[in-house]
């Protein structure tokens, strides 16, 4: 179980630029790639409101991608050779991302078409070393698996089945009890 604060290396990390807010209004870029860093990113990400640039590439990050990783000023973004996991967050994919790097990770699910498109309009994105799915250059995703368990669309096809299934049953035990006579039965 992780901790509600990222580790003291992420910290510095973190405090120093990549989750603190920030009043600045110049573009801001944070390389901070093959830093040994540890921890995850905090929601506080969304408070650089003015971050161009984002490199935490071949740290050891960990959990899941915060929805304020999307900001709207992001051009570039590198999380690649981490240990980040879940699903993308539909907000990551602005109208000015032109690279997204997000490669052996184990994030998984459906990639969201804004981030996919990205790579469709002659920007530069992978994906690869991941468990996603849902665009052309991956494989489809499961109609009624997400996460590998049963999302919300398969346990209501799950209890229609079963709930057919009684049905039948119930149907089969009636007509039976029909067709004996009102003297046929052994107790």
């Amino acid at each position: 179980m992780m901790s509600p604060k990222p580790s003291a290396s992420a910290s510095a990390a973190v405090d120093g630029g990549v989750g603190a807010s920030s009043s600045r209004s110049a573009p801001m870029a944070r390389d901070l790639a093959i830093q040994g860093l540890k921890g995850y990113i905090t929601y506080e990400i969304s408070h650089l409101k003015d971050l161009v640039s984002l490199n935490l590439s071949y740290n050891s990050l960990t959990g899941i991608l915060p929805p304020g990783l999307g900001q709207p000023s992001l051009v570039s973004l590198d999380i690649s050779s981490n240990e980040f996991t879940g699903s993308i967050p539909a907000t990551i994919g602005s109208s000015k991302l032109q690279t997204a790097l997000l490669n052996n990770n184990q994030l998984d699910g459906q990639v969201p078409e804004r981030l996919y498109s990205i790579g469709v309009d002659s920007g530069v994105i992978d994906l690869s070393g991941n468990s996603l799915c849902g665009v052309p250059t991956l494989p489809a995703c499961a109609l009624f698996w997400e996460k590998g368990r049963l999302n919300k669309t398969g346990k209501i096809a799950l209890g229609a089945s079963f709930g057919f299934l009684l049905l039948i049953i119930l149907i089969v035990v009636y007509i039976l009890c029909i067709r004996r006579g009102p003297y046929d039965y052994d107790f």
